[in-house]
This record gives structure tokens, C-alpha cells and sequence, in this order.
């Protein structure tokens, strides 16, 4: 039983990390589930929040073993950024082709996202 509370807290810790990171990374991350818990011989992690109000970072790992579980979870994690980071990059490079032909009014706006998602996934990439 202590076994199992102090992975438990484990897990715990590693959500509250991500969490805190985004918090830090984005500005108003809208966070849909939080939850990390012990059923039925099984350790499960999950996360789900909304950034730059409409792309969504997602994770859910489940296994007996809570290291197993818990890397599972940052790889989603890490997967999910990644693929948020693929979108940016090529709004951005749609971006400034389109400024050096049509030369319209340049936002930062797409940089500023691309570099906190950057942050958040080496932030991320750190816990494995």
C-alpha cells in the first residue's frame, strides 16, 4: 500500500509539472481534465487543455506499472505539442510567403505561439 501512494505521488507530480508549464508557456490555457489516480491495479495519468483558443494538447496513459505509465504520458504529451508545433511552423512559413508578396501588416502573433510551444515541449521532453 505505501508502494502504491508513493507512486501515486509520482504521477501526481509529473501532471503538476506539466501543468505548471503550461500555465507558464501560454497565456490562458484553458484546462478541460486534470486527473491521475489508482483502479482496478492500474495507474492512469490524464491531461487535456486548450491553447491559442483552439489547439488542443491531450494525454492519457494507463498501465500496471506507474513508470511505465508516466513515460507513456509525456511521449503523448510531447506527441500532441509536436503536432501543434508542425501546424504553427507552416503558418508561419505561409505567413511570410505571403508578406514578401503581398507585403500586408505582419503580426508576431504566430512566432510568439510557435516559441511558447517550443519552450513547453523542452520543458516537457525534460521530465523523460
Amino acid at each position: 500500500m505505501t508502494n502504491m501512494h508513493s507512486e501515486l505521488k509520482k504521477m501526481q507530480r509529473v501532471l503538476s509539472v506539466v501543468t505548471r508549464a503550461a500555465d507558464r508557456c501560454f497565456q490562458a490555457p484553458v484546462f478541460k481534465l486534470i486527473a491521475s489516480e489508482f483502479y482496478e491495479n492500474h495507474f492512469t495519468i490524464d491531461i487535456s487543455f486548450i491553447v491559442f483558443d483552439e489547439e488542443e494538447v491531450s494525454a492519457s496513459a494507463s498501465n500496471i506499472n506507474c513508470a511505465d505509465a508516466v513515460e507513456e504520458f509525456i511521449v503523448k504529451v510531447d506527441t500532441s505539442v509536436s503536432d501543434i508545433i508542425k501546424r504553427l511552423s507552416w503558418d508561419e512559413t505561409r505567413t511570410k510567403t505571403g508578406i514578401s508578396k503581398h507585403k500586408p501588416d505582419f503580426t508576431p502573433e504566430n512566432e510568439v505561439q510557435l516559441t511558447s510551444t517550443i519552450m513547453f515541449k523542452q520543458l516537457i521532453v525534460s521530465l523523460a
